[in-house]
């Protein structure tokens, strides 16, 4: 959680300082500062509307997806000694999709059946 804390601290300074040198402006500073502020509080905001309509095991897992995909290394040349990694996470994402899916249906059918010849 420090490091995290630290890792966005450090971030926001460096690109205070890119916009800076680019813009050569303080007031450029002020406004793109506010702005990824503004984002800051509206992901804020749709994080707990979310948690207070879904709950919080949707929450959980919906960051550790999150979290996961963002961290994994994606590549299309599966030749590449760390290609298995985007493999793994397609699998394992795709795996607690489909988990999830047949949990929530209990023993319903997936597909309502019709009778078509009524």
């Amino acid at each position: 959680m420090v490091m995290a804390g630290l890792k966005n601290s450090l971030g926001l300074v460096a690109f205070m300082v890119v916009v800076r040198l680019a813009s050569r402006a303080k007031s450029a500073v002020f406004v793109a500062t506010a702005l990824d502020l503004v984002q800051a509080a509206i992901a804020g905001v749709v994080t707990v509307l979310f948690f207070r309509r879904f709950g919080l095991l949707a929450l959980v897992a919906g960051l550790a997806v999150n979290y996961v995909v963002r961290e994994t290394p994606w590549t299309f040349g599966y030749l590449r000694w760390f290609a298995w990694r985007s493999v793994l996470t397609s699998v394992l994402v795709a795996g607690l999709m489909v988990w999830g899916f047949v949990s929530a249906l209990g023993l319903e059918p997936a597909f309502a059946t019709t009778d078509l010849d009524a």
